[in-house]
């Protein structure tokens, strides 16, 4: 076999293998387009419900996006949040208490892996039942 045959033979390869892995990335493109899709369309369905059993957003519900899926806290009763805010300094089980019975969305299993993959959505979800509760972030940062 000539130098010339082995390089076209290389080469061939080569665009055989480059050829496989497009279609595997067009494969796995769809399909998480497809995840993507039906979790948005779970979020929609779940923000929809949690306006209709319990108020609008802003008011009595708020909605936290994350690469997982939307998370949806509702207001915390006042003697729940003064508890909170008596605690003064607060850790993670503190804020684990404040936020798991405002959680309307997810489930709560569904929340725990949520968070195992992405810990900070549990401080994100504690602020947001914080807004609803009254705090104003100017009181919270001390800015005007």
């Amino acid at each position: 076999m000539s130098e010339q045959d082995e390089l076209a033979k290389v080469r061939a390869e080569r665009a055989a293998l480059s050829e496989a892995r497009a279609q595997r990335e067009e494969a796995r493109s769809i399909a998480e387009q497809l995840e993507n899709e039906t979790r948005a369309l779970r979020d929609e369905q779940a923000i929809a419900k949690a306006e209709e059993e319990i108020g609008p957003q802003g008011k009595r519900i708020m909605c936290i996006q994350t690469d997982m899926g939307v998370v949806i806290v509702k207001k915390p009763h006042a003697v729940s949040f003064r508890k909170f805010q008596d605690k003064g300094e607060t850790d993670h089980e503190d804020l684990l208490k404040l936020v798991s019975p405002c959680l309307v969305y997810p489930s709560k299993e569904q929340f725990a892996v949520l968070l195992d993959d992405l810990p900070a959505t549990l401080q994100r979800c504690a602020n947001a039942v914080a807004t609803l509760a009254g705090v104003r972030v100017k009181e919270v940062t001390g800015k005007s």
